[in-house]
């Protein structure tokens, strides 16, 4: 049903694109980009187009070990989000840049790229990205044997985890209080409840016996009324056989 030249069929086809990197099958990873490369002509300035470029890069950086056509396409990439004001596509093609020159062991061309990622305030506003560059930064560091900034970006690395920790603790705390109020307050409404199931049949139970006292009054009442009335014609009968 999907139009065979649309985007959305080409949208499928780099969503699956992007499976197969993850489950590193480039053999399947090339050929989709075999079926898109022509559809995508027809969109050139398009995010289909950016995730093709992003696939690519990661191809030819993982499938094909081929550094080179890796950050070719990723710079394409990067180049077409600039046009489009897409920045988050923008850090996305960056950090792939950096992985490439990681793995090929050019620590010194990964800072840069670090640095202006770092400058990224809708990036960097998120203290889990903030967290995740601040460990790249000591690493890359690191590995360059540059203790000193490595020690510098491991500092604030650690403030930052921590207060992150910390901050998931409060929440934490926050949430079981919560839950134990909650708690507390379905306790009280059940002792309510049953106290006031245990009051309504109190009440039900005094009104019950007072019918019943009531009940027993009158028929008692009537008794005695029965009694005096058999006891008058008694004696009335008695006083008429004395006279005659």
């Amino acid at each position: 049903k999907i139009d065979p030249q649309g985007r959305l069929l080409v949208a499928y086809y780099l969503r699956s694109a992007f499976t197969a990197c993850y489950q590193y099958k480039f053999d399947k990873v090339k050929k989709i980009l075999g079926l898109t490369k022509n559809l995508l002509k027809k969109f050139p300035d398009s995010k289909e187009m950016l995730d093709n470029y992003e696939v690519e890069g990661i191809y030819f950086m993982e499938g094909t070990r081929e550094s080179d056509k890796a950050l070719a396409s990723l710079d394409k990439g990067q180049k077409l989000a600039k046009k489009m004001g897409n920045e988050y596509k923008v850090t996305t093609f960056l950090l792939q840049k950096y992985n490439v020159y990681l793995n090929n062991s050019q620590y010194d061309k990964g800072i840069p790229i670090l640095m202006e990622v770092s400058k990224n305030v809708d990036f960097m506003k998120y203290a889990l990205n903030k967290q995740s560059i601040y460990r790249e930064f000591n690493r890359t560091y690191e590995l360059l044997g540059d203790v000193p900034n490595a020690y510098i970006w491991l500092k604030k690395y650690n403030q930052l985890t921590d207060s992150l920790n910390e901050t998931r603790l409060r929440k934490d705390i926050n949430e079981l209080e919560v839950k134990f109020r909650n708690a507390e307050n379905q306790k009280k409404i059940v002792e309510l409840n049953a106290a006031n199931s245990k009051a309504n049949l109190t009440v039900k139970n005094n009104r019950l016996m007072s019918w019943l006292f009531a009940i027993i009054s009158f028929a008692l009442l009537l008794i005695l009324i029965f009694g005096w009335i058999v006891y008058r014609n008694a004696k009335k009968m008695s006083v008429q056989k004395e006279i005659t």
